[in-house]
């Protein structure tokens, strides 16, 4: 006959093992979206001595949020026994400029010259992570996570023309020996 102290060292050890292995055992996701938020578009003429270049400047501002559960519910049938979904999320905020050369006919072939990529500082935290011992999944924080991307479009709607401006005259300084026109009626 075998002792109880075997038979429960051999319980334990398929505890352990089933446990090790059923870690994989839940739903984890990862949600990634962007937001376009504001978007300006600038006429601009180019003259290189005698050269003359129309084009146009786009502007968009764009919120990004990503959101991450991991973990999964308990199932004791599959000797998980603890429920440790976690979720985590943040809200980022950018802009970019695009540049496109205009034919004379007023087209141009939807490829972007150039792609300028213009940081958005958003006070405050625009992330998250619940709280591991709540146990709960993101859909019981998307009051919290939708406000967090409603924080950032604002901010983004905010700060838009002020950036826009500020990197028109960037663009101006890159173009050195280029005389540059916003808005020319051709």
């Amino acid at each position: 006959m075998k002792s109880p102290s075997n038979i429960l060292k051999a319980w334990a050890a398929v505890v352990i093992i089933s446990t090790a292995s059923a870690g994989s055992v839940g739903a984890a996701y990862t949600d990634r979206k962007n937001y376009q938020v504001s978007e300006k578009e600038i006429p601009v003429q180019l003259v290189r001595g005698e050269q003359i270049e129309y084009g146009r400047l786009v502007y968009r501002g764009w919120a990004r949020k990503v959101e991450r559960e991991k973990g999964g519910v308990s199932r004791p049938l599959k000797f998980k026994f603890v429920d440790d979904r976690e979720c985590s999320w943040s809200v980022t905020a950018h802009m970019t400029r695009q540049y496109f050369v205009t034919s004379l006919m007023g087209k141009d072939d939807g490829q972007a010259v150039s792609t300028f990529n213009i940081p958005i500082t958003v006070s405050g935290a625009s992330n998250g992570i619940a709280n591991i011992f709540d146990h709960d999944p993101c859909r019981d924080y998307r009051g919290r996570i939708d406000g967090d991307v409603e924080r950032v479009k604002r901010a983004i709607r905010d700060q838009f023309d002020k950036k826009m401006s500020e990197d028109l005259e960037r663009f101006k300084e890159e173009l050195t020996g280029i005389k540059v026109r916003f808005d020319p009626k051709p």
